[in-house]
Formats: C-alpha cells, sequence, structure tokens
C-alpha cells in the first residue's frame, strides 16, 4: 500500500501547526522574570506563588487547564549561551547519587538561539495544591520542587543570583492527543533550536 500522498498531507499540517505555534504572538502567554530575583526555597517550603511579586506567574498558568508546549527564551542568543554555559558548568558537580542532585535537560548540539529549553505539558489540575499541571511543570523548572530525580531546568540551582531577563512563552494546545502533542514539540524545538533538552 502507498500511502505517500497521505504522509505529506499530515506532514503539512504538523508542519503549519508548528509554524503557527512558532510565529503567533497574540494566543501565546508570556512571563517575564529575572532570574536574580527568585528567592531562596528555604528547603523547599516556598510556594512562589504566594510570595509577593511572584504571584503573576502562576496567575494565567494556573487557568490553563488544556495541554501546551512551552519554552524559556533570553532577550539575546549571547544571554542564552552564557546561561546554558552555567548550566554545563553546574553539571559537572550535578551527580546522580548525591544529597543535592537535581535532573537537568540533556545537552544538544544547538547554537546560535536564544531559546533555552522547549517542552510540553499535558493538562489538568492538581486538587491538592490548587494548581494546574502548567503551574507545576514551570516551579519545577524554575527549581521550586522537592524532588531532585524530576527532571527540569532547575534555574535556581545553578544561576540564583545571576541577572538573566528570561520570558516563559506558553501555549495552549486544545484538544490534542499525547502522540499529536509529541510531534508538535519536536517540530517546534526544530524551528527554536533550544540550547539543552533532546528533542
Amino acid at each position: 500500500m502507498d500511502i505517500t500522498d497521505e504522509i505529506l498531507s499530515v506532514n503539512n499540517v504538523f508542519e503549519a501547526i508548528s509554524t503557527e505555534i512558532v510565529n503567533e504572538v497574540g494566543d501565546r502567554l508570556s512571563i517575564p522574570f529575572n532570574i536574580k530575583n527568585l528567592p531562596d526555597h528555604k528547603d523547599y517550603s516556598v510556594r512562589l506563588k504566594k510570595v509577593k511579586n511572584f504571584e503573576y506567574i502562576y496567575t494565567d498558568l494556573d487557568n490553563i487547564k488544556c495541554d501546551c508546549l512551552y519554552w524559556f527564551t533570553l532577550k539575546t542568543k549571547e544571554e542564552a549561551q552564557a546561561l546554558n554555559d552555567l548550566l554545563n558548568i553546574y553539571r559537572v558537580s550535578n551527580i546522580k547519587g548525591n544529597e543535592n542532585y537535581r535532573s537537568v535537560p540533556a545537552t544538544n548540539k544547538n547554537e546560535e538561539s536564544n531559546v533555552l529549553y522547549v517542552g510540553i505539558r499535558r493538562g489538568g489540575f492538581n486538587k491538592t495544591w490548587g494548581t494546574s499541571n502548567i503551574t507545576n511543570r514551570i516551579n519545577q523548572h524554575l527549581g521550586y520542587y522537592r524532588n531532585g530525580n524530576t527532571q527540569g531546568l532547575q534555574l535556581i540551582h545553578f544561576a540564583k543570583g545571576y541577572d538573566f531577563d528570561i520570558t516563559i512563552n506558553v501555549v495552549k494546545i486544545e484538544s490534542s492527543h499525547s502522540m499529536y502533542l509529541n510531534i508538535i514539540e519536536k517540530l517546534v524545538a526544530q524551528k527554536l533550536k533550544p540550547l539543552c533538552g533532546r528533542h
């Protein structure tokens, strides 16, 4: 059975979706913050959602109950590379099995991008914490999650105090299937070329 035309048609649909996600600013939630302003996690007792001047990060995120795709950008390629360099230095001392081990994204060969990381999150809401799944995922990336085996950027653990302006970009993906969400993530990552993470 020859399904070349059908595959090409499906590929064109996914290509159009990923291009729209990257180029469409109107439907994108953009949340700026500076790493130097992140408070100490105080043995993971701090909930940024409750910290003055940080609740804005979570206000819109907690309203997202559907699947979404997100990425972290810096203002310039040079700033993104400098932050990624700090992450690479952190990797040297961040050894699995050590008490303070934190799982971080894999290295890759991308260069010349102001995007640090691209990810997806299935929709949902955690009633115990009163937070959406995307809120919890961003919390892990910022480094405010006790379980170090849950992979994330862990920004506060290697870049605390550094002056990096970062924007978290979130695009809601309504009515998706996890298989399709993964395909969309890979295509968006090919376009944005994040400096860390495997796609």
